[in-house]
């Protein structure tokens, strides 16, 4: 019989040769943990060096504690998914759209962001009857959410020839928040009022065949968007005084400065330097109210439409159509009236709500085109008359 002393021994000898076998093989789990730890800590300090020191990012966004935590939940995912199955069919889900970009061509779109972004590269987008054909690419936004991670978004042009399900000029949106259908959503509620608006749709992006995530597909403001909404061809203006489009030395206030909107869309019976309808829209803006000036606009303007966008963005609680930026307008040349567009509205925006049930505020005053509709003293009916149908409808709905 084996004495206490001698179990203690054996016990002792099973327990070191365990920690023995244990440290032989810890390379096994040290290994993978330090080249995780290795590879974020490069990603960690090459996004620093990008977006923390060269490039100043709006509101000092890349801080390195953020960019540390995002890298580390970026790199945790990549490997969740490596470990999942990978689906056999796209029988399920949003449509997925394929590009391909040559290695050197991609390059040359991250080596110094975000300028070199900018001007399109080559690549081939394939249709819906499966074809590959030659298109261009770009990155595209003003801010870093756009381009400064992984997931970006990018503007694909087709050639006239070979439009991509009617569209020449695609945007793929990566979106600002967690909630990736805000905007989506906002384009679907835009239709359903009948407002002009462009074509959107989710879609899974995939690039060289590498699944870069869901974007927001919006086709770009241009023709082709007016005869996607039954419009005839007109001047479609932007008004934009905003990051790289701001000018130094004066306000940037859009309705101030007609000179400076854009036109995403000509009409071909006038010089395209001419700007007249916008021109008298921002005079009557900031003329001072009387019964001449009050006329003229109510006779330049679409009031039904207007009452109708002051009630969609009620409804999407949407400020986003401001002194400085994101104004898209269509003048009819037929009829004459200018009509509003909807365009990255950031509906029902996670930073603007506070939760609960809140009164919903009918006035949604943001410029001083707002402030002309809403002056209490000289209401248009027509225009009060379809924003109240419109939110008692949806109240209704």
């Amino acid at each position: 019989m084996r004495s206490l002393g001698d179990r203690a021994d054996a016990s002792t000898t099973g327990w070191v040769n365990r920690l023995k076998l244990a440290f032989r093989w810890s390379w096994v789990v040290t290994l993978p943990v330090a080249g995780f730890f290795a590879v974020w800590l490069l990603n960690v300090f090459a996004h620093y060096e990008n977006f923390g020191l060269r490039y100043e990012t709006i509101s000092n966004a890349a801080k390195l504690d953020k960019i540390g935590r995002m890298e580390f939940q970026r790199l945790v995912r990549k490997v969740q998914l490596s470990m999942m199955p990978t689906p056999r069919s796209q029988t399920a889900g949003v449509p997925a759209i394929h590009l391909f970009v040559a290695e050197a061509s991609k390059k040359s779109l991250e080596e110094h962001l975000p300028q070199s972004g900018r001007e399109y590269v080559e690549a081939h987008l394939m249709h819906p009857d499966g074809a590959i054909r030659k298109a261009s690419i770009k990155y595209r936004g003003d801010f870093h959410w756009h381009w400064a991670f992984p997931k970006k978004s990018m503007r694909v042009k087709t050639k006239k020839s070979k439009l991509y399900r009617g569209m020449r000029q695609i945007n793929f949106i990566a979106p600002k928040w967690p909630e990736q259908l805000n905007n989506y959503l906002s384009y679907r509620l835009a239709h359903r009022m009948e407002i002009l608006a462009p074509r959107a749709e989710m879609v899974e992006v995939f690039v060289n065949g590498r699944n870069t995530g869901v974007h927001l597909m919006v086709e770009q403001l241009e023709e082709m968007v007016l005869r996607h909404n039954d419009r005839m061809p007109g001047d479609l203006y932007v008004g934009e005084l905003i990051a790289r489009d701001r000018y130094n030395g004066i306000d940037n206030h859009v309705f101030h400065h007609p000179r400076l909107w854009e036109k995403a869309a000509v009409n071909n019976h006038y010089p395209e330097e001419s700007r007249a309808p916008i021109e008298k829209l921002c005079d009557l803006v900031v003329a001072l109210r009387s019964e001449a000036t009050v006329g003229e606009l109510r006779a330049l303007l679409d009031l039904d439409a207007w009452g109708r966008f002051a009630a969609f963005r009620v409804l999407t609680a949407s400020p986003h159509y401001d002194h400085t930026h994101n104004w898209r307008l269509y003048y009819d040349p037929w009829r004459h009236v200018i009509e509003p567009i909807v365009w990255d509205t950031n509906g029902w925006h996670p930073n603007l709500r506070t939760g609960g049930e809140q009164e919903v505020n009918p006035d949604i005053v943001t410029s001083l085109l707002d402030e002309v509709l809403e002056d209490p003293e000289r209401n248009e009916p027509e225009y009060l008359l379809a924003r109240a149908r419109e939110l008692a409808e949806a109240h209704e709905g």
